[in-house]
């Protein structure tokens, strides 16, 4: 039987496993989409996700957004910081904090990966580490060729012992295959998607809630890996149905571009509700 973690109020509720990790919720807050430090005392969410970092510092746009019919639409920003500069800024709250810290990087070149986990070694308050491939290479999506994504996984893991968990782009050609590829190299989790892609950036927001699903039910029937479900997640039953479809946790993103505590407030739901842990999940 797994442990079981109390809240601050004292109720009881099983923990969700993401293979070595033992979270108090499967609500987690994606990455970038909310403030770290704003949500650090939570004894709601089984984490928060930082945006994503490089090795090195990185000029240019910020992300925008545009607020359209169903969503948003989101142009990635092409700045980034460098995750030595971040490490030193808030090592010391991550180490203090009440919800479990996972540190997103973002591939800019492709053997930069490396170089960016090798700063989180060690650090106290980090979890894990997200890998995002869904976006930002400027030699192509590593995700898209399931040997690449194998070998960046292993080369991550040699020099950082967090466990790894890859974040996915929705459109893969093969998403069975990077998912074997990924679990082979010992990934313990992935999440599916980063939002949709449009010819005008990436669609975020509820009405992608019906396409991610539906990819994540399609997944789940073979997945080797346990499935982080984020895509238009703006109330718990959105999130239960992810998890009941088969998703072992999720991450909720845009809902907090209208409330800054959707993810919070989510899991505070489930939690109420009784949720408990899928079989094997936990």
């Amino acid at each position: 039987m797994p442990p079981v973690l109390f809240d601050s109020q004292g109720s009881s509720r099983s923990p969700v496993r993401l293979g070595p990790l033992l979270l108090r919720s499967p609500v987690m807050a994606a990455a970038g989409t909310v403030r770290p430090l704003d949500v650090l005392a939570s004894d709601a969410l089984g984490a928060v996700v930082t945006p994503s970092y490089t090795t090195r510092a990185r000029a240019g746009r910020p992300a925008t957004l545009r607020e359209v019919v169903g969503g948003a639409l989101l142009t990635p920003a092409t700045a980034s910081q460098a995750t030595s500069g971040v490490v030193r800024r808030y090592t010391t709250a991550w180490a203090a904090a009440r919800t479990p810290v996972i540190v997103s990087l973002l591939v800019d070149e492709y053997a930069e990966y490396t170089a960016a986990a090798a700063e989180l070694e060690g650090v106290a308050g980090t979890v894990a580490m997200e890998l995002n491939v869904a976006w930002g290479a400027t030699d192509g999506l590593v995700a898209e060729d399931p040997a690449l994504a194998r070998h960046a996984v292993r080369q991550v893991r040699q020099v950082c012992r967090l466990p790894v968990i890859v974040k996915l782009p929705f459109d893969l050609a093969d998403p069975e295959a990077t998912l074997d590829a990924c679990r082979d190299a010992g990934a313990i989790a992935a999440v599916v998607a980063s939002g949709v892609p449009t010819g005008d950036g990436m669609f975020l927001g509820p009405a992608t809630f019906p396409l991610v699903l539906e990819l994540v039910r399609r997944l789940a029937r073979r997945a080797p890996l346990p499935l982080v479900a984020c895509g238009g997640i703006a109330t718990a039953a959105h999130a239960r149905a992810y998890l009941d479809v088969g998703a072992a946790a999720v991450q909720v993103g845009s809902a907090h571009l209208a409330n800054p505590r959707a993810a919070e407030e989510i899991a505070a739901e489930l939690a109420t509700a009784g949720f408990a842990a899928r079989p094997g999940n936990a």
